[in-house]
Formats: C-alpha cells, sequence, structure tokens
C-alpha cells in the first residue's frame, strides 16, 4: 500500500512493549507525519484475529494507551509504564477481569 508516510514508516525499528513482570507481549511501529497524522501497528504476541479474548490485559492496555495518546511515535519515547487499574489487576491474577460484576467486553473496529 502506497502512502505518504510509507518510506519514513519502514525505516522505523520495533520498539517492545512488555507486562509488568517484564514479559514481551507486543510489538510497536509508529510514525508521525509532518502535517500532524499519525499510523502506528501494533503485533499482539500469542493472540490471533480476537485481541480481547486472547490477551484481554494487553488488548486494553493498548485501547487505553490510544484513548490517552500515549502509544509511542517515531519522535516521543513509549512510555515508562502504562498503569491502569484493570490491566494491573489482571497481570497480577491471571483471570478476566470484570467491572460491576459483569464481564469486560472490548470490541475494536479498525
Amino acid at each position: 500500500l502506497e502512502w505518504e508516510g510509507q518510506e519514513q514508516f519502514n525505516k522505523q525499528d520495533d520498539l517492545d512493549i512488555k507486562n509488568s513482570s517484564g514479559k514481551s507481549v507486543a510489538k510497536v511501529r509508529s510514525v508521525t507525519l509532518d502535517n500532524g497524522g499519525q499510523f502506528t501497528f501494533m503485533q499482539i504476541k500469542e493472540a490471533g484475529h480476537m485481541v480481547p479474548m486472547d490477551q484481554p490485559a494487553v488488548a486494553l492496555r493498548m485501547l487505553n494507551g490510544f484513548l490517552d495518546n500515549k502509544l509511542p511515535t517515531h519522535h516521543l519515547s513509549p512510555p515508562e509504564h502504562i498503569s491502569h487499574a484493570a490491566s494491573e489487576q489482571y497481570a497480577a491474577s491471571e483471570q478476566y477481569v470484570f467491572v460491576d460484576d459483569q464481564p469486560l467486553e472490548i470490541d475494536i473496529v479498525l
């Protein structure tokens, strides 16, 4: 796919994303264009096309990082630690996170 930031994006290195115990859970590559546009590509490890089902804590972290505009871009360092109570709770317990006694459901449509 040809696009304005293709060459710049291809030159970027993948950045490693780790969970609270230091395990690598994802890789991310991102670029910010001169016009302010951004493109971020994230590869979630040990997940298929249903990332929220396969890796719910990582999916939540990705979504929160996107909503908080804290995903790394080519000119910004990645955040040292993204802390959200639900994702930390999941990482510690290795169980699904429940909010108000309801299963956490995340649908990401791109």
